[in-house]
């Protein structure tokens, strides 16, 4: 599959940061904050 060279940049960059315990907690706390957000409106 050719994609564009800047998608494929984004993806490989995600798929190393969501590898790193560290970035996926927060990730996952910001979710999470997002969510609890939009259930009270």
């Amino acid at each position: 599959m050719n994609q564009d060279p800047m998608l494929q940049k984004a993806m490989n960059k995600w798929e190393d940061m969501s590898q790193n315990s560290s970035f996926r907690l927060q990730y996952e706390a910001r979710e999470k904050v997002l969510f609890d957000e939009q259930a009270l409106n």
